[in-house]
This record gives C-alpha cells, sequence and structure tokens, in this order.
C-alpha cells in the first residue's frame, strides 16, 4: 500500500504544481481549459480505465498461475481495448468541446482555446491509457516499487517540464501540451 499511495499524493501534488504554474504563467483562462478538459476528458479515461482494472484481476490469475503467455495476451488486449474505445469519444470530445465549455457559460476566448488544447489531451490520455496497461502488469508481477518510482519520475518530469517550457518560453497551453503528450508518449514506449 506504501508505493501506491505515496505515488498518488505525488502525482496530485505535482497536479497542483502544474495548474499554479499554468495559473500563473498563462493566467486564468488557461488553468480553467487546463482544469475543465481534465475533468471532462477525464470522464471517459475514467470509464475506459475499466480495462485496466479488468486486466489486473485477469493478470494476475494468469501470473499465478505461471501462464504469462495469457498475461501478456491480457496487457496487449487490455491497451488496445482502451485505444479503440477512445476513438469514438476522441471525435465526441475533439468536435463539441467548444459548445460544452460555452454551455457552461465560459467566454468565447476560453471556448476557442479549450477546443484548441482537447486535441491534445486525447492523443496523451490514450498514450496514458497504454501505459497504465503496462504499469498494471508491473503491479502485478511483484514489481510495484518499480512501477511507483516509475510514475513519480514521470510525474516529476511534467512538473519540470511545465516549469521548464512556461519560463524560458512564450509557450501557449497548446504547446505545453504538446510538450506534456511527448513526455507522455516517452515514458509509454519507454
Amino acid at each position: 500500500a506504501v508505493p501506491f499511495t505515496l505515488t498518488s499524493i505525488l502525482e496530485g501534488v505535482t497536479k497542483v504544481i502544474q495548474l499554479g504554474l499554468i495559473s500563473q504563467y498563462l493566467g486564468t483562462e488557461a488553468s480553467i481549459v487546463y482544469t475543465f478538459t481534465d475533468l471532462t476528458v477525464g470522464t471517459t479515461t475514467a470509464i475506459l480505465g475499466g480495462f485496466t482494472l479488468a486486466l489486473m484481476t485477469l493478470a494476475s490469475v494468469a501470473y499465478g498461475a505461471e501462464n504469462y503467455y495469457a498475461a501478456g495476451q491480457y496487457v496487449q488486449l487490455s491497451a488496445v481495448c482502451y485505444a479503440l474505445g477512445q476513438i469514438p469519444f476522441f471525435f465526441l470530445w475533439g468536435f463539441l468541446m467548444e459548445n460544452i465549455v460555452l454551455l457552461f457559460g465560459f467566454n468565447d476566448e476560453t471556448a476557442r482555446l479549450a477546443a484548441r488544447y482537447v486535441w491534445v489531451v486525447l492523443p496523451k490520455d490514450v498514450s496514458e491509457g497504454i501505459k497504465k496497461s503496462a504499469m498494471a502488469l508491473l503491479n502485478v508481477t511483484d514489481h510495484e516499487m518499480y512501477a511507483s518510482v516509475f510514475d513519480c519520475v514521470a510525474s516529476g518530469v511534467d512538473a519540470l517540464l511545465t516549469w521548464g517550457v512556461l519560463t524560458f518560453s512564450d509557450a501557449d497551453l497548446v504547446v505545453l501540451g504538446l510538450c506534456y503528450l511527448g513526455s507522455n508518449v516517452f515514458f509509454m514506449i519507454l
């Protein structure tokens, strides 16, 4: 429980730091878009996260039975189902985000920024879901400390990336999102 708890705390703290940096450097509008987009698109991520939860159950049974091939198949199946499940939502959020933001009473400029930013958040969430499938297998195979340290390093890199990009460049939220996407893909491959 200790590695999982510490990882959750650190991930939460780094998200708050990122939000604070975005608010300080890019303003309230960008922080609203960052938070609102994460919350709305995050509902899809939470729903499709069931594939990862199922993976943890199925892979632990396969691993316990020493059927490593089946455990690997479950990881692949979880990642593919997650990615394929994101496709319809990819277009739903992508094309409706501006209207959704307006529906919640935000101004036109905020809605336009959200409509641009969501196209960066969506592939980031897909890569994150695929990475979580691999991490679930590590957790099941008694490598939870490695997975926790890996997640903590990835969260720390994102916080440092936020600080570096916003401090040393004139990047907007979309460029920052592209940096997050690059970081996420890098850690997914790693």
